[in-house]
C-alpha cells in the first residue's frame, strides 16, 4: 500500500515537471530575429508573417517596440504583393483584395518601423537603419492606396474603403486632386456605415473637391446634425445656403435649426435673401409665410401665402394658411364689434363679413386640392358656414363629415 501511494507522487511530480517543461520558453530575440532572416532569404513569406505574428502574442513586451520585427513583417507582405501583382499583369487568377491587403499592411508596418527607427538610443543618438528602406518601400506602395480606396468603395466594402482612404490622406501633408477625391470617398464610406465621426474627420479636405462640392456638403451637414453638433451643423448650412440657395435642403434645414431655437428672424432673413435668387419657388415664400407667421406679422404672412398660390394654384397647405389667418383677423373685428357704435360699428360689420367670405373662398380651395386632407379645412369652413348663415352648406358638410 505505502509502494502504491509512493508511486503515485512520484508520477505527480513527474507529470507536473512535464507540464512546467511544456510552458512558454523564454524570449531569445537572436533565435526569432534569426529564423525570420532566413524566411525571407528562402522566400517563405507566409511564413514570416506568422512568425512575426506569433511573436507579437507571446512577448508583446519585447516585440511590440522593436523596429526589427515591423521590418521583417514589411519585407514579407510587400514580396507578396509583389506576387500577387505579378499575376494580375499576367492575368493568373489574381486576387485583388488580398492584393490590397498586402499593400495596406506593408505601408502601415513600413510607417510604424520608421517611427520605431526614428527613436534615439541611450545616448540620445538616432540612427534609423531602415529609413532607406522604407522610404523607398513606402514610395511603391502609397501611391496604390487611392486604387484600392476606390476599390473597395466600387464593392460597396466601405469599412475597408475609409481604411484605405483615411490612410493615404494622414500620410500626405500638402492637398492635392487626389487626395481630394480619396478624402470624398472617406466620407461617403463612413456616412454609408452610419460612422459619422470618422465621416467629418476629413471634411475640409473632401470638400475642397469643387466637382462633388454640393453633394459633399449636404451629406456632412447631415452627420454634424446626427453627431448634434450644432455649431457645425450651422456652419455648414449657412454655407450651403449662400452657395446653393435652390437646395432646398439647405435652407429648410437652417431655418428649422432657427426655428428650434426660436431664433425666427434670422430664419425669416435666410429666406428673404434664397428667394432673391428664386423668386418663383412656392416652397420659399410659404416657409417665408410660417416665418412671419410665427413673428405675428399676419399681413406679410398673408401676403406671402397668397403669392405661393399664384405660383402653384393647386397648393392646398397655402390656401388653409390663408383661410386660418382671415379667420383670426375675422375673431379680432368680432372682438373690436364689442366696444364699437354707430358708423364704426357698421363698417366693422361689412368688415367682418368680407373677412368670413376671404376665409371660406380659401377654405374651399384647400377643399379643392385635398379634399382628403380634411385638417387643413374642415373644422374653419365648418365655422365660416356658420357665421354666414350657410344652413344648407353646414348641414351638408356635417352629414358628409361627421365628428
Amino acid at each position: 500500500m505505502e509502494k502504491s501511494i509512493f508511486r503515485i507522487i512520484i508520477v505527480l511530480i513527474l507529470l507536473a515537471h512535464g507540464v512546467g517543461s511544456m510552458g512558454q520558453t523564454p524570449y531569445k530575440r537572436s533565435s526569432l530575429i534569426r529564423e525570420l532572416k532566413y524566411n525571407i532569404k528562402d522566400g517563405e513569406y507566409k511564413k514570416a508573417i506568422d512568425n512575426v505574428k506569433r511573436a507579437f502574442e507571446q512577448y508583446p513586451e519585447e516585440t511590440r517596440q522593436d523596429a526589427d520585427y515591423y521590418y521583417y513583417n514589411v519585407l514579407a507582405n510587400h514580396n507578396l504583393g509583389l506576387e500577387e501583382a505579378k499575376k494580375m499583369y499576367l492575368q493568373d487568377k489574381p486576387d485583388t483584395t488580398k492584393y490590397f491587403g498586402f499593400v495596406y499592411t506593408t505601408v502601415v508596418n513600413a510607417l510604424t518601423c520608421d517611427s520605431l527607427g526614428m527613436i534615439p538610443n541611450g545616448k540620445g543618438r538616432v540612427s534609423n537603419k531602415y529609413h532607406k528602406d522604407m522610404q523607398n518601400i513606402l514610395g511603391v506602395n502609397v501611391p496604390k492606396l487611392p486604387a484600392a480606396s476606390k476599390y473597395f468603395f466600387q464593392k460597396q466594402d466601405y469599412g475597408k474603403a475609409y481604411d484605405f482612404a483615411d490612410l493615404y490622406i494622414s500620410i500626405n501633408d500638402s492637398v492635392n486632386e487626389e487626395v481630394c477625391t480619396v478624402a470624398a470617398v472617406a466620407v461617403l464610406s463612413a456616412y454609408a456605415k452610419n460612422e459619422y465621426k470618422k465621416a467629418v474627420k476629413h471634411d475640409r479636405t473632401a470638400l475642397m473637391d469643387s466637382n462633388r462640392h454640393e453633394q459633399l456638403l449636404e451629406v456632412v451637414c447631415l452627420c454634424y446634425e446626427q453627431l448634434k453638433d450644432t455649431v457645425n451643423y450651422e456652419q455648414r448650412l449657412e454655407e450651403g445656403t449662400h452657395k446653393y440657395p435652390k437646395n432646398k435642403y439647405f435652407y429648410a434645414s437652417l431655418a428649422n435649426l432657427y426655428n428650434s431655437q426660436h431664433k425666427y428672424n434670422k430664419a425669416l432673413e435666410t429666406i428673404k435673401e434664397v428667394i432673391k435668387a428664386d423668386c418663383c419657388n412656392r416652397d420659399l415664400w410659404y416657409i417665408k409665410g410660417t416665418e412671419e407667421m410665427h413673428l405675428s406679422e399676419r399681413d406679410s404672412a398673408l401676403c406671402s401665402f397668397i403669392r405661393a398660390t399664384e405660383i402653384q394654384e393647386d397648393d392646398a397647405e397655402s390656401h388653409s394658411r390663408i383661410g386660418n389667418i382671415y379667420l383670426i383677423k375675422s375673431h379680432d373685428i368680432y372682438e373690436q364689434q364689442k366696444t364699437a357704435k354707430g358708423k364704426e360699428l357698421k363698417m366693422l360689420k361689412e368688415q367682418l363679413n368680407s373677412t368670413y367670405k376671404n376665409a371660406k373662398a380659401a377654405y374651399e380651395q384647400a377643399r379643392r386640392y385635398a379634399e382628403e386632407r380634411t385638417e387643413l379645412w374642415l373644422l374653419g369652413l365648418k365655422e365660416v358656414y356658420y357665421k354666414l348663415n350657410m344652413g344648407k352648406e353646414l348641414m351638408l358638410l356635417e352629414k358628409k363629415y361627421p365628428q
